[in-house]
């Protein structure tokens, strides 16, 4: 009873680091869209005004961060999924898939502000920190992945 209970809970603790980030991605998302700061360009499903393939971005890197976290450490997990929305920036200013407008902070980067680069740098942290603490051992994640797509 006790060992079945146990892998229960295994299948389903990777579950809610996924979820939390895709609640507090769509919180943080609809707060920015929401004061004015952005807005998106044109998208199939928005939900108040943001994307749905904005939170489920935010979790991949999220993702990204933590497997990588696990390997090399926590700084270099939490710059890796930062260096992600970096690339993510000009192709966005270009594309029009957002557009900054009335923003809190200096815009430095392709429009991108200071304070979004700091929400940035934090959300990773937080990002990397659930995983940590509520997410299933990298072992048991390594032995998930499909064969083929093991480095």
């Amino acid at each position: 009873m006790q060992k079945e209970k146990k892998q229960s809970e295994g299948r389903l603790s990777w579950k809610y680091p996924i979820v939390m980030m895709l609640l507090m991605a769509f919180i943080l998302e609809a707060t920015g869209v929401n004061t004015g700061a952005y807005v998106y360009g044109g998208s199939l499903i928005k939900i108040l005004g943001v994307p749905l393939y904005i939170p489920i971005m935010w979790s991949v890197i999220m993702t990204i961060a933590y497997i990588i976290s696990r390997k090399y450490g926590v700084i270099v997990g939490v710059l890796s999924a930062y260096s992600i929305d970096l690339l993510l920036e000009p192709l966005a200013f270009y594309t029009g898939a957002w557009t900054w407008l009335n923003t809190f902070s200096a815009q430095v980067y392709f429009n991108s502000t200071v304070a979004n680069a700091i929400v940035w740098l934090l959300m990773c942290l937080l990002g990397v920190y659930l995983w940590r603490k509520y997410s299933w051992r990298y072992d048991e994640l390594k032995n998930k992945i499909p064969r083929p797509l093991r480095a």
